[in-house]
């Protein structure tokens, strides 16, 4: 099937999703009213202000339990299956296990992303095993069981608050458990259950899962690109170089010699990687950004203005596209005074990061930049931010 084909239907399919959402929330609606007539008639006595702000704070306050109860579901199937705990994260919670220890923090996420996310690395070996269906399902498990115990426990109460306030927790675990048990991909991001069928039905999915769970591993244990092993950055056989894939790999390639310091080659990887008329998106903005800061750092020649996506990638604080800007700030312009406040940003953005191994090359080429600039006169000789 081809791009514009795939396109299409994802389009479609979306449409199809968003309807369906309008008709949930327009039958929720009517449930809650129905539910409060027949099992709560006093909250309908209260003021329209309080009614609906106590409708509101249960409503929000049972998304987060069984966005909780979904995210544990997957970590109970995964430890079930033998998977290795890498985060949970519960709205902006995140439980991690970083440099070999647990830690609790909070993280940053933006408005339209996922709520909820379970990371776990499966037990991949040599071969391409198959997913682990206890994972991905565990958490439309968790809200079946969950919706069963609240609505049983709701009609038997059969009148009150409490009553009502289960029985919409019930409904609110079925909505969480279908919505993860029917394939769907939204905005390019799939669900559990098309996570599964894709990973069941498509050789290359396995080979990147496998490989992306592998590199994650190795960065939350603080290694970085250029101490993991070489055949991880090598594209198998059956995938070709001018697929999505292939060309993700040759940037990882490319990071990979810029983490070394190796730059004439990291420079010379990314101008042929620019090359390809086929790369777009976020994947040619970050080779331009990179390309960008070894130019202005004095290794290969490049177009070292922001990329057409740079601008969106800065608001998200990406710390490579932070570090090139910090650069440019610095060495292009000569400015100072921006240089500092972008130099906090990409200091904060590192902070924040899931992985300490994966910050250290954007520091390292600040700190390259910040002696360049010195040279130059921007800085004081024992100037840095």
């Amino acid at each position: 099937m081809d791009e514009k084909t795939t396109a299409k239907r994802e389009k479609r399919q979306n449409g199809i999703w968003r309807l369906l959402s309008c008709l949930y929330g327009a039958t929720m609606g009517i449930f809650v009213v129905v539910l409060l007539y027949r099992r709560a008639p006093e909250l309908l006595e209260w003021d329209t202000a309080s009614m609906l702000a106590a409708i509101l704070a249960a409503l929000v306050f049972l998304y987060f339990i069984q966005c909780l109860l979904h995210e544990l579901g997957h970590l109970a199937g995964g430890l079930l299956s033998g998977y290795r705990f890498g985060w949970l994260r519960v709205f902006s919670l995140m439980l991690m296990r970083r440099d070999g220890r647990l830690r609790l923090r909070r993280q940053r996420i933006r408005l339209m992303s996922y709520m909820g996310e379970c990371f776990m690395f499966p037990p991949f070996g040599k071969g391409e095993a198959a997913p682990s269906a206890m994972f991905y399902l565990g958490g439309a498990a968790a809200n079946l069981v969950s919706a069963l115990i609240f609505g049983a426990a709701g009609l038997w109460l059969t009148h009150g608050l409490l009553s009502a306030f289960l029985l919409l927790a019930a409904v609110d675990g079925l909505h969480h458990a279908l919505w993860s048990l029917v394939p769907r991909i939204y905005r390019g991001v799939m669900n559990d259950a098309a996570k599964l069928r894709a990973l069941r039905r498509d050789r290359t999915a396995r080979w990147e899962a496998r490989l992306q769970a592998s590199l994650l591993g190795k960065l939350i244990d603080g290694v970085r690109l250029r101490d993991m092993p070489a055949e991880w950055f090598e594209l198998p056989d059956f995938i070709a170089p001018d697929s999505e894939e292939g060309r993700a790999m040759k940037l990882r390639q490319s990071s990979r010699l810029l983490d070394a310091h190796r730059f004439d080659e990291a420079a010379q990887r990314l101008a042929e990687l620019l090359t390809d008329e086929g790369l777009a998106g976020t994947l040619r903005t970050l080779a331009e950004e990179d390309r960008a800061a070894l130019a202005l750092l004095g290794y290969g020649k490049a177009e070292i203005m922001p990329g057409e996506d740079a601008a969106q990638l800065l608001k998200r604080e990406i710390c490579s596209v932070l570090r090139t800007e910090y650069i440019r700030a610095l060495l292009q312009r000569g400015d100072s005074a921006e240089a500092a406040r972008l130099r906090k940003r990409l200091e904060h953005a590192a902070a924040q990061s899931l992985f300490s191994a994966d910050v250290e090359i954007e520091r390292e080429l600040a700190a390259m930049a910040d002696e360049l600039a010195r040279r130059r006169g921007i800085l004081p000789a024992s100037g840095a931010f």
